[in-house]
């Protein structure tokens, strides 16, 4: 069967069309699973790409995208390559054939590569159309046809490179097949040797089991490593969950020691002003005597008055708003932190210097480098405008941890009363009452009553801060969860190719065990034993790794994230493990009702 070059490519694509027709089961397995793993990568690159915003943008919003596509497109390999894998080694006796017949080394890689391709032209385009629709009705708002077409064109690029890479090793050892040998040929190099062991076992359903699943190491190799991809993420994002305390995220921020947060009524974002809220706190609205008040209320423990004071800094070319707080000698914290320069309250003091902390942020912002030493120009408004120079007296890449919320400005007290003499600076009261759960709703009440008489004062409050968070938390933990479920859909993918695969490969073998005085019921058992050892060490692995990267994700986290306390997740784990135990195991049953359609004759008979 030596091919002449005029007529050989089609004939090669005639070849592998009859083959994808003849197997029909095996084809529509690898159709969808292509399709699928297809529609799954795009839904989740237009997700990601709809979610960015402006604080997402720029290098960590690439490399967060960057590093979620590295991983689909790891998983989906693996899929891709098992699909190919099982696909072939179920038919090395047709391969054989055709080698016997005179088909040439490099016509059986081409065929095999020739079977992807006619897949790949199916399954890839009809996955994008799926995924650009599920996304266009999931996001409306987030879909964009430009960009849509972008994705479409990278994914069709790799999802072709990958399914022609994953061809690659089951096409050459698929073209090393001895024609002699071909009917009983196994692709799995590590197959068990049952040489020197006991001849005779007694054998039961399960036992059969664990010999199918110990003489096919790869089938379990490849279906652990898919399986246990997206398990391990799995248990990270379920711990992280399960470690999510809601009043400590909602008490993040002004909320940290109180329960009420009363400021001015100022929206820099709708109205800027130049000098902030600077008019406000001239007219003097949230003062002594109102803080006086809220003190009389009863059940208020105690209100806190936060100061600032607000001017204009021009440095290095930028121009920008910066609100100052005051620091007193009782301050340790922040002369604790690590600093380049004299960071100590006598030295701001004695020369009216200023203390920057989280340097980097503002760095990033305005394009500048803070240097210790050097002087700001500061203007600002008492009732008139003033301009001054200001010696940066130290530079911090830290932050205060006590107060998160604080501007990262800082002068001393001495010196903001210097600048700002005959003007109140309070910025905000934080008040906290006796028993918040018990007695916060009767506090509120006056509070809001007192707060009324006030036209350009804001009350926030815990309560509302909760319901605002139980709206948006549960939208975050969908969208950690669904980032874990694409994952673990390319392992099930797998695992259900794998299954539906075996049952399939192996119908005469099946067939051959019933007529030789094997019952259904047995037949059923064993292959269900087989599924239930097919994804044992996934779980395990799951349970033992997942745990760990769990425990180390928000160890890490913890640094960052005060609302997280570590919580091991008993009800996701109990969930997954009975979905890695039962999806198998339907489908097993599933594939066997299918085959009980046609008498014992014809499946004995038949190949597909």
């Amino acid at each position: 069967m030596r091919l002449d070059k005029n007529n050989n490519s089609n004939i090669i694509y005639r070849i592998a069309a009859n083959n994808l027709l003849a197997k029909k089961s095996s084809s529509l397995i690898s159709l969808l699973s292509i399709l699928l793993v297809t529609a799954l990568i795009c839904v989740l690159s237009l997700f990601i790409l709809g979610q960015r915003t402006k604080e997402t943008q720029g290098n960590a919003g690439i490399y967060t995208i960057f590093f979620v596509s590295l991983l689909f497109f790891t998983a989906s390999s693996i899929v891709i390559y098992s699909i190919f894998y099982f696909s072939v080694a179920a038919r090395a006796r047709q391969i054989g054939q055709f080698l016997t017949i005179g088909m040439t080394e490099k016509q059986v890689k081409k065929m095999i590569r020739r079977e992807g391709l006619l897949l790949s032209v199916i399954a890839i385009p009809a996955g994008l159309l799926l995924g650009g629709l599920v996304i266009c009705i999931a996001m409306p708002e987030g879909w964009d046809l430009a960009e849509y077409g972008t994705v479409s064109l990278v994914i069709a690029a790799l999802e072709f490179l990958i399914v022609q890479i994953s061809i690659g090793k089951p096409a050459s050892m698929a073209s090393k097949v001895s024609p002699i040998e071909a009917s009983k040929y196994n692709m799995d190099a590590g197959r068990g040797d049952e040489t020197g062991k006991k001849k005779h076992k007694f054998l039961s359903p399960f036992t059969l089991a664990q010999m199918e699943i110990r003489n096919n190491p790869k089938r379990l190799g490849l279906t652990t490593m898919s399986l246990a991809l997206g398990g391990i993420l799995f248990m990270v994002a379920a711990t992280w969950i399960a470690s999510w305390d809601r009043e400590a995220f909602s008490r993040q921020g002004v909320f940290r020691d109180c329960e009420y947060y009363l400021e001015y009524s100022y929206d820099p974002h709708g109205a800027p002003k130049t000098y902030g809220i600077t008019d406000f706190q001239r007219k003097g609205t949230l003062s002594d005597a109102l803080a006086e008040e809220i003190r009389a209320i009863p059940h208020v423990k105690d209100v806190h008055i936060e100061r600032t004071a607000t001017g204009v800094i021009s440095y290095q070319g930028a121009v920008f708003t910066q609100p100052f707080c005051p620091l007193s000698s009782e301050d340790a914290e922040y002369f604790e932190l690590p600093a380049e320069g004299h960071n100590t309250y006598a030295y701001m003091a004695r020369h009216d210097a200023i203390f920057i902390t989280d340097s980097g942020f503002c760095e990033k912002v305005n394009g500048i480098v803070f240097t210790p030493g050097e002087k700001l120009q500061i203007s600002y408004f008492d009732g008139e405008e003033h301009t001054i120079e200001l010696e940066i007296a130290a530079v911090s890449e830290e932050k205060a941890a006590s107060h998160p919320e604080r501007t990262t400005f800082c002068m001393s007290d001495a010196t903001m009363k210097k600048l700002w003499a005959g003007m109140n600076t309070a910025q905000s009261f934080s008040i906290s009452v006796d028993d918040f759960e018990e007695n916060g709703a009767q506090a509120e009440e006056q509070l809001r009553a007192l707060v009324s008489r006030y036209d350009d004062l804001s009350l926030r409050t815990l309560r509302e801060q909760k319901l605002e968070d139980a709206a948006q938390i549960p939208e975050l933990e969908m969208q950690i969860y669904g980032i874990a479920a694409f994952v673990i859909m390319f392992g099930v993918f797998h695992l259900v190719n794998t299954v539906c695969g075996s049952i399939m490969s192996r119908k005469k073998q099946l067939s051959m065990l019933e007529s030789v005085g094997m019952e259904e019921r047995q037949v059923r058992n064993m292959l269900l034993s087989e599924s239930f050892f097919l994804t044992l060490p996934n779980i395990l692995l799951t349970i033992t790794l997942g745990s760990a990267a769990g425990f180390g994700f928000i160890s890490m986290m913890q640094k960052s994230a005060s609302y997280l306390e570590y919580r091991f997740p008993v009800a996701a784990i109990l969930l997954y493990v009975i979905g890695m135990v039962g999806i198998p195991m339907i489908i097993t049953i599933v594939c066997l009702k299918k085959q009980q359609k046609y008498s014992l004759v014809e499946r004995i008979r038949n190949e597909d």
